[in-house]
């Protein structure tokens, strides 16, 4: 009697087992036909976001977030462009006198913050500071550029600023900080 009840004990065990392996594996099978058409779900989706975003409704939903006039006649250019129907759409930056571009700032694609493309961090009478800046809590790159020509003059990571005199606190690296005189063209060592 009781190796019956072994046997018939052991073929239960054994049996709901089996079924609840095959559930798992039916699970199994069933998540990956259900990520395989989520994937080509996803591509669809970046293929048909792709082809219905145009440079129009960028414009109009996603205008550029910062300041563009400088002074003395001078400006950032901020556009959307696409150089052909099977490239992406990108965004860039121009520094510009009136009608007359002087200098490409920066080119990113379309989807990147503009904080990133750039912005303008200082102005002053004859350079600006460009400023890019990946991340919160991270150091804001610049660029302190002639107006007149687009020379970069000085570079590194923005402190502050100063518009009378004009100054510019900077650090070149991590274990400098630089004052940079503007008017009299000289750094100092802080």
């Amino acid at each position: 009697m009781k190796t019956k009840a072994l046997l018939i004990s052991t073929f239960c065990l054994l049996f709901f087992s089996c079924q609840e392996k095959t559930k798992s594996y039916k699970k199994k099978a069933t998540n990956i036909i259900t990520d395989k058409n989520n994937s080509q779900s996803n591509k669809e989706k970046a293929t048909l976001e792709r082809d219905t975003i145009t440079i129009e409704y960028l414009n109009k939903y996603n205008p550029y977030d910062y300041e563009t006039k400088l002074s003395n006649g001078y400006s950032l250019e901020f556009k959307y462009f696409q150089e052909d129907k099977n490239n992406p759409i990108e965004m860039c930056l121009n520094l510009k006198k009136g009608d007359k571009t002087i200098d490409t700032l920066n080119i990113m694609g379309y989807g990147s913050p503009h904080k990133n493309l750039g912005y303008i961090g200082a102005d002053y009478n004859k350079y600006f500071v460009f400023v890019n800046s990946f991340g919160s809590g991270n150091p804001h790159d610049f660029k302190l550029i002639e107006k007149q020509n687009g020379k970069i003059i000085k570079s590194g990571f923005i402190v502050d600023s100063f518009k009378n005199p004009e100054l510019l606190l900077y650090a070149k690296g991590y274990d400098s900080l630089m004052l940079y005189d503007l008017e009299k063209k000289k750094d100092n060592f802080i």
